[in-house]
């Protein structure tokens, strides 16, 4: 497949001697975007499907099956490995090889598939993180109705319900998404104005919502995230005669809310400028830019985009970073359960040995009261 990188009419630019027309490809940035575009992808491709799916059977593992948050990590993982899939790899086939994709009169069907699933996608993955974090904030706020508010099936409930609100809200770019003109190649889909209504929505409304959206997600993640903090800072400080009570399941709890944090920084940091980008520059008239800012918007969105996907593969490294429980499931994988085995043998008697020095502990605090 021959690659190709013409953009747009040139630009004449003077100088003393004469003048030459001035392309986006004489610019460093083009050629950044270039290198990034063609090397990086392939490996989020197969690094960020594996990682994912080996979160997917983790997830569905005897250590996590029975946790509420566990089902919004299953999710969001299956939803990644459908976007390393799908998106990604016809993003990259375009964007390298445009001649590769057929132009048809039905290829806008793809395109307002592409358009539908990758906007939902990267928003289905923020306002996931958010009901996680929700839940397991309010498991800590509420520990007497947690049994009841925070069950696998209510967090089954939850994830059909924000899909169906997340299809909902793209449901537009089922009928205004279509392949972009050939002169263009740093993405395959682009959106349409059919008309002076809907122009209107996508230029002065849309970025709005999309956004309110977006701060509503990210305040929730953020107040989520300091009241798990601050649970973690007191609950240090209770002294040991009151963890006798559900020792290795308070370590569990402990590990999957270690494992939500770091998910949530990283998703904020990481998904955040691709978000933002999308919401006040989509709109934006490509052909009547200059080279120059065609060069840099490219690199740009380059950045940002990959970045979303980075955050996809991410997940699995930090879970393997956070979560001890994580890491024995992994082994219990690859070693048929032999690893599994030996450490459960390890954790009954750490937690039963805790459990004797906190009852002894509360003996000597009865018989010997200050």
């Amino acid at each position: 497949m021959e690659m190709n990188f013409t953009t747009v009419a040139p630009q004449t630019v003077s100088f003393h001697n004469g003048s030459y027309n001035e392309t986006p490809l004489d610019f460093m940035e083009t050629r950044i975007a270039r290198f990034i575009n063609l090397y990086y992808p392939p490996f989020l491709v197969l690094f960020g499907t594996v990682c994912n799916i080996l979160v997917v059977i983790v997830m569905t593992s005897r250590y996590f099956s029975s946790v509420s948050t566990a089902i919004y990590m299953l999710a969001g993982a299956l939803g990644d490995v459908l976007c390393f899939l799908i998106a990604l790899p016809a993003h990259w086939v375009y964007v390298n090889f445009p001649h590769a994709v057929e132009r048809t009169d039905d290829a806008h069907y793809m395109c307002k598939f592409f358009n539908f699933f990758g906007w939902g996608s990267s928003d289905f993955g923020i306002i996931l993180t958010a009901a996680m974090a929700a839940d397991r904030a309010i498991a800590i706020l509420f520990p007497f109705k947690a049994n009841r508010l925070c069950t696998p099936r209510r967090a089954k409930s939850v994830v059909i319900g924000l899909l169906v609100g997340v299809s909902i809200k793209e449901s537009h770019f089922l009928f205004v998404s279509d392949i972009v003109p050939e002169f263009r190649n740093d993405r395959l889909c682009t959106v349409t104005e059919p008309n002076e209504i809907y122009r209107w929505f996508w230029r002065d409304i849309w970025p709005w919502v999309h956004t309110v959206f977006l701060l509503i997600s990210f305040i929730i993640i953020i107040m989520s995230n300091i009241v798990i903090i601050f649970y973690y800072r007191k609950s240090k400080r209770l002294p040991v005669n009151r963890e006798i009570r559900g020792v290795c399941e308070n370590s569990r709890t402990r590990q999957i809310s270690t494992m939500l944090l770091v998910e949530s920084f990283a998703i904020i940091l990481l998904t955040f400028p691709f978000c933002m980008h999308t919401a006040f520059t989509s709109h934006r008239q490509y052909n009547l830019e200059s080279p120059r800012e065609k060069a840099e918007n490219l690199l740009l969105f380059s950045v940002v985009f990959y970045l979303l996907y980075t955050n996809k593969c991410a997940t699995f490294c930090l879970y393997c970073i956070t979560g001890s429980r994580f890491r024995y499931a992994l082994c219990d994988i690859f070693c048929h359960g032999r690893f599994t085995r030996r450490t459960d043998k390890i954790q009954r008697g750490k937690c039963l040995s805790h459990s004797h020095f906190s009852m002894n502990h509360m003996a000597v605090h009865l018989h010997n009261p200050p």
